[in-house]
């Protein structure tokens, strides 16, 4: 058992449960119990960008123990970029990156969505892409502009603290403030595939 994988899904969930939004509630209500599910420990990976971590902006008061253990453990995290070169700018292949909490390849085996971490760097563009699963995301620590055809209140500045919903093959796209940006991503439904960049 990964238990630092563990204890951070634990955070997550009693973080998710002080949103009454009903996206999340459900999302919540989905995940699985840390103590009845499989495990399939991942080995740690370390991209050069994931050193921002130690310099994400300001938390909010329900964000900074999440940001707080990832900083402290950001090593034993395997972190990834999925996307390939010449697929998107390398400012951006170069600036971001993703770990797992509960994927369906670890490390807590879950087929009915996607929890992970997203680590955007200073003034990086996440460009505008749709996917299938609805989406969540959670602003842990920065500040991020974020951008979705059609949404109410889009464009806008979101802050740590902040949840930003996008249904399925809804186009958006995030640019990170004067600092890094640590996000709570979450998918749910749908297929898995990698999203279709615009």
């Amino acid at each position: 058992m990964d238990n630092n994988a563990e204890h951070l899904l634990r955070l997550i969930k009693t973080y998710l449960s002080h949103f009454d939004d009903e996206h999340i509630v459900r999302f919540r209500a989905a995940l699985p119990d840390e103590n009845h599910i499989k495990s399939l420990p991942l080995e740690s990976h370390w991209l050069p960008v994931s050193e921002q971590i130690q310099h994400v902006g300001a938390t909010a008061p329900q964000t900074s123990a999440i940001v707080s253990f990832i900083q402290m453990h950001a090593n034993t995290f395997a972190w990834r970029q999925p996307y390939k070169t010449g697929q998107l700018p390398d400012e951006f292949l170069e600036g971001s990156a993703w770990f797992p909490i509960a994927d369906r390849q670890g490390p807590f085996v879950f087929d009915q969505g996607l929890v992970e971490i997203m680590l955007l760097d200073r003034g990086v563009t996440y460009p505008r892409h749709h996917h299938e699963p609805e989406e969540m995301y959670l602003v842990l620590g920065g500040d991020v502009y974020w951008e979705a055809n059609g949404m109410e209140g889009s464009p806008a500045w979101k802050r740590a603290g902040d949840c930003i919903y996008h249904p399925s093959h809804q186009p958006h796209q995030l640019q990170a403030g004067a600092d890094p940006v640590l996000i709570l991503s979450l998918w749910r439904g749908g297929g898995f595939e990698m999203p279709n960049i615009h």
